[in-house]
C-alpha cells in the first residue's frame, strides 16, 4: 500500500480500500525413540517412535473496503496445508504448532476465514488516527464511538487483543491456541466464529459485548447457528 501511495495510486492516510497478505511455513522434526506401549490394545493415537517431519503452510489475503461513512467490509480468504506428527489430531496433534488445529490436509484447502461488516458511529471526543493495517482501513475516528461488527471473524479481533500472544503468524510462537484456551471451544476448529459484537469506546475505556455462535461439537468446523438458544 505504501508503494501504491508513493506512485500516486492510493491514499494510505484516508483509505477507501486496502489489501494485505501473509504466508507462513512452519516445519518440525522428531527424532526416533524407543517406546514399549505404542498403539497398545488397538489404539491409533500413539506418537510414532520413528523419525518424522511435520509442517504447516498458510496463505492469507486481507481485503478491506469502505462502503459508506463509518461502514467497512472485510473479506479474508485463507489457504492451509498441514501434516501433523503421526497423523494425530486435536490438542495431541497441535501442541507443538497450533496452526495444525485448523483441520487441513497435505493438499492445500481454501476457505473463508473472515467476512464481516463493521459500522462505526462517532460520539465526539478527541480525533484519533487509525493506520493502514490488515483488517483496518486508515481513517480518523472519534475517541468516543460505538463500533458494531457482524459476520464471521475471530473472537480475538474484538476481545482480549494484545501484542504479545494470539495469532502465531504475528506474535510469539508458543503453545497457546490461536484463540487462547478460553476461546477454543466457543470457536470452530480453525479459530473463527459467526456472531455480532458491540464496542463502546470512551476515551481510554472500552466496553464490549457479543453474541457468538459455537460449533456443533467442540473443536469441529460445523457451526450451530441457533444463536437464540
Amino acid at each position: 500500500m505504501n508503494l501504491l501511495t508513493h506512485h500516486g495510486l492510493h491514499n494510505i492516510d484516508d483509505e477507501r480500500w486496502n489489501l494485505y497478505g501473509q504466508f507462513t511455513s512452519i516445519l518440525s522434526w522428531k527424532l526416533p525413540f524407543q517406546a514399549q506401549y505404542t498403539n497398545l490394545d488397538g489404539s491409533t493415537n500413539s506418537l510414532s517412535p520413528n523419525f518424522e517431519q511435520s509442517f504447516t503452510g498458510s496463505f492469507t489475503l486481507f481485503f478491506g473496503l469502505k462502503l459508506w461513512r463509518g461502514g467497512e467490509l472485510y473479506f479474508v480468504p485463507e489457504v492451509i496445508a498441514e501434516r501433523p506428527l503421526s497423523k494425530l489430531h486435536g490438542i495431541g496433534g497441535a501442541i507443538q504448532n497450533f496452526e495444525l488445529q485448523k483441520g487441513g490436509t497435505e493438499t492445500p484447502q481454501v476457505y473463508v476465514a473472515r467476512a464481516y461488516l463493521r459500522q462505526t458511529h462517532g460520539l465526539g471526543g478527541e480525533r484519533l488516527t487509525k493506520s493502514s493495517d490488515p483488517m483496518q482501513l486508515a481513517t480518523v475516528v472519534d475517541s468516543r464511538r460505538l463500533v458494531l461488527t457482524i459476520g464471521n471473524f475471530s473472537i480475538l479481533d474484538v476481545f482480549d487483543r494484545n501484542s504479545v500472544t494470539g495469532d502465531p503468524r504475528q506474535t510469539f510462537f508458543n503453545e497457546a491456541f490461536m484463540t487462547y484456551s478460553s476461546w477454543d471451544f466457543p470457536s470452530n476448529a480453525r479459530g473463527y466464529s459467526w456472531g455480532g459484537t458491540a464496542e463502546l469506546y470512551w476515551d481510554d475505556w472500552a466496553l464490549r459485548i457479543g453474541r457468538i455462535t459455537p460449533p456443533k461439537n467442540p473443536n469441529q468446523l460445523a457451526v450451530d447457528f441457533r444463536f437464540w438458544k
